[in-house]
């Protein structure tokens, strides 16, 4: 694929007939999840779409940029990068959340400051604590009132390794859904709970953890083969029956949940080898600068992740080796009671 985007690319670079067929075909551009945008593809984007006369919108969020390692390029979404390249742009700060409440939009705006973001997102009254209710299951609204009534909106907890948050995961999850014994109630709404890992590796050990201790993991969805493409094409006007969806706790990369969100989400083992990884370290190792945007990166991701929690969020870590992350909203708010419980693992 990213073959055939360069022979785009070069294409219309070096083709002025080529340039002008595409430009009057699509008038007006919009360019979605913008801060994922790659060199070829934004050569592509600056041969379609002229300074004078071209009619383009892109959208984006460079805080969720996380994806260097397939050549995402962050600066392309600066303001003085794209002002330059299209100096007549109108720039619209989208700057209200309709998902999270406010606590756990404390612990996000800690972690935009630490990543040199100077912004101020505005909870909506409709994301309000108070008024939240993400949906109509009977954990989405237990969640929401336990929010408010129970306990604060997030939670560290510090364990002695792997194992130890895994149980700690398992606990939360039987408490959350009211059930102390035997399996977990399939009608209490158990989609609702996402849990979310650095690794394909951890998402596997998590999901054989929770599975022997009777918890049901909602199954992952794997790729379409073409001939289901082709089926799914035939059958487009049909609706997928949501009562039919296996129920489950969602077990999921951190990568895989952008876009998502959960009336309660973990992120599992925030230590100091995952936030940020020792391989991005590693690969980034050949100058100051790009060991500099590899942790920006691994910290952007980290956002991601609590961004994608509406009512509840748990950050569980090994105590001898937190993440700076999770360090930093620590530190960030500390004098700030009422948003952050912190757990400790007795010995």
């Amino acid at each position: 694929y990213s073959g055939l985007l360069q022979k785009v690319a070069d294409h219309l670079s070096s083709n002025k007939d080529a340039r002008k067929i595409v430009q009057e075909k699509y008038s007006h551009i919009m360019v979605d999840e913008f801060q994922d945008t790659n060199n070829v593809q934004m050569r592509i984007l600056k041969s379609i779409v002229p300074i004078d006369g071209g009619h383009l919108t892109v959208v984006g969020d460079k805080m969720q940029a996380i994806y260097g390692f397939r050549g995402g390029n962050s600066k392309f979404i600066d303001k003085d990068f794209f002002a330059k390249l299209y100096p007549n742009t109108t720039f619209i700060k989208l700057d209200q959340n309709y998902r999270s409440n406010d606590g756990i939009l404390d612990v996000a705006g800690v972690v935009e400051q630490a990543a040199g973001v100077d912004r101020t997102i505005i909870p909506n009254s409709i994301g309000k604590i108070n008024n939240k209710v993400p949906s109509d299951t009977p954990l989405a609204k237990m969640l929401a009132k336990k929010t408010i009534v129970n306990s604060p909106p997030v939670e560290i907890f510090k364990g002695h390794g792997k194992l130890s948050q895994m149980e700690y995961v398992a606990r939360q999850i039987r408490s959350l859904t009211g059930v102390l014994q035997g399996k977990v109630d399939d009608k209490t709404g158990i989609n609702a709970i996402a849990i979310l890992c650095r690794t394909r590796q951890e998402v596997d050990q998590v999901e054989r953890f929770l599975k022997k201790n009777g918890i049901k993991v909602k199954p992952r969805t794997k790729e379409p083969t073409i001939e289901e493409q082709i089926l799914g094409y035939n059958m487009a006007g049909e609706s997928p029956d949501p009562e039919k969806e296996e129920p489950g706790i969602v077990v999921t990369t951190l990568h895989q949940s952008k876009g998502l969100e959960y009336p309660a989400v973990f992120i599992y083992n925030a230590s100091s080898s995952s936030f940020p990884t020792v391989r991005s370290m590693r690969d980034s190792s050949e100058s100051p600068e790009a060991r500099e945007e590899a942790i920006q990166e691994e910290r952007r991701l980290f956002y991601t992740g609590i961004t994608r929690a509406e009512c509840r969020l748990f950050l569980t870590t090994e105590k001898k080796h937190i993440s700076p992350f999770v360090s930093e909203i620590e530190q960030g708010l500390q004098y700030r009671r009422g948003i952050i419980n912190v757990n400790h693992e007795k010995k």
